[in-house]
């Protein structure tokens, strides 16, 4: 099971994603670690936002950033991509939001 976890506080956003999708279907797990590598890219390569951590591990994925209405942006539709993985799969992927 992979728990996401998304927060908002003030300008600042934080993604998480612990833990792995286990079974025998490693597609979730891809598309999961394709999402944090897009938005981890993503504030790579955007000049103007405040990057607080960026960690790229197996099964333990961090970001937290704030700043920028494109980064707002960037992280709803990572966070949207993972609410879908969720959706079709709720056995393997669990959303917490506050």
């Amino acid at each position: 099971m992979t728990k996401v976890i998304y927060r908002e506080y003030g300008d600042y956003r934080y993604l998480a994603a612990k833990g792995h999708a286990t079974g025998d279907d490693e597609k979730i797990c891809a598309g999961i670690s394709a999402i944090m590598y897009a938005l981890a890219g993503f504030l790579t390569n955007e000049h103007g936002i405040h990057v607080n951590a960026i960690q790229l591990e197996s099964g333990d994925a961090v970001i937290e950033a704030g700043d920028t209405e494109r980064l707002k942006a960037a992280f709803d539709m990572a966070l949207i991509g993972l609410m879908q993985l969720a959706r079709k799969w709720p056995e393997y992927v669990e959303i917490d939001i506050q």
